[in-house]
């Protein structure tokens, strides 16, 4: 079944994929539709999926990356569903460490997060944002209105599933500066771990080659130790230990495939309370019924336990986000 939306001016064509059938919804061609590309909360352009989307508990909204209009698109369809199909958790394509310092933003709506959320990625705080991140970063003060309404079983929580393409620490120094009284039998690894620094440049989105092969010992090590003290380590961070564990525990992080991507997202939703999910990624791992030379993609791997609905944008006439 495909939709399609228009919306005129930027030339952003929204195929909207039901995972459930492959049908169209009425005999005839697709159906089209304008969509408002902005960051208000006006859903009409959307209210054609109002019954359908009632029959998903996952959302994956896929992207070019860096084109002018995303950020605006991906507001559009998370406000949408967030009010009309239950979704509570913002997956984000990319760093962990990131995703976690935006969900404090989210949380708190104080800036000095959205400063760490930009160090996490090498960039500078302020007004030397590279564009594409300022545009980002509108996207999250947006999100933060959003929640500052939602009642509080509806909260946002920015989450992510991906790997830690550059190694820095901050996430860790945050959770001890919140939780001081380190477990004795956890110190010397949790020292460790905070003493650890990448030494190379960003490799895309995983480990440069040579941070793996100094990284990866030292992180399962720390996965044993962290293993053997589970109950010390649960009591000690109590929800946010599931922070800890992903640090140390992320295949994706040495071999970053969707099916291990898929089982993050699994291990996810055993940490967090009810809640639907929308998730940010390229629209590569968008596809349902294809396949990498590794497996299916992530949204094909997802459909395995959950009800997936997959939005495909078709862009024409757009603009790189750094140029605007």
């Amino acid at each position: 079944m495909l939709l399609r939306r228009k919306r005129i001016g930027v030339g952003l064509f929204l195929g909207i994929v039901s995972l459930s059938a492959f049908r169209t919804l009425e005999p005839g061609p697709p159906a089209s539709y304008p969509l408002a590309l902005d960051f208000s909360t006006d859903f009409s352009s959307l209210a054609p999926l109002d019954a359908m989307v009632l029959r998903y508990n996952v959302f994956i909204s896929g992207e070019a990356h860096n084109v002018a209009g995303n950020e605006q698109r991906h507001f559009k369809l998370f406000a949408y569903l967030h009010r009309r199909a239950g979704v509570r958790y913002y997956v984000k394509e990319g760093s962990y460490t990131y995703a976690y310092f935006v969900d404090c933003y989210v949380q708190t709506g104080q800036a000095q997060w959205l400063d760490s959320a930009a160090t996490s990625l090498r960039e500078p705080i302020g007004s030397d944002l590279a564009p594409a991140t300022k545009r980002e970063f509108a996207l999250w003060r947006h999100l933060r209105e959003l929640n500052q309404t939602a009642p509080a079983d509806q909260k946002i929580r920015v989450v992510a599933i991906d790997t830690e393409p550059y190694w820095t620490g901050s996430l860790l120094h945050d959770l001890v500066a919140r939780y001081p009284q380190v477990p004795g039998t956890l110190q010397p690894i949790i020292q460790q771990l905070q003493a650890l620094r990448s030494q190379h440049p960003l490799n895309g989105m995983q480990l440069h080659r040579l941070d793996k092969q100094r990284i990866k010992p030292i992180l399962a090590s720390a996965w044993e130790q962290v293993q053997a003290h589970k109950a010390e380590a649960r009591a000690w961070l109590g929800d946010d230990y599931r922070h800890l564990e992903v640090l140390v525990n992320n295949p994706a992080a040495f071999h970053r495939s969707d099916g291990e991507l898929a089982e993050n997202f699994g291990r996810l939703r055993a940490e967090l309370p009810p809640g639907n999910y929308f998730l940010q990624y390229g629209r590569l791992h968008a596809q349902i019924n294809k396949s990498t030379l590794t497996g299916p993609w992530l949204a094909e791997s997802l459909r395995q336990g959950n009800w997936v609905m997959s939005f495909i944008p078709y862009y024409q006439n757009c603009l790189a986000a750094w140029n605007n």
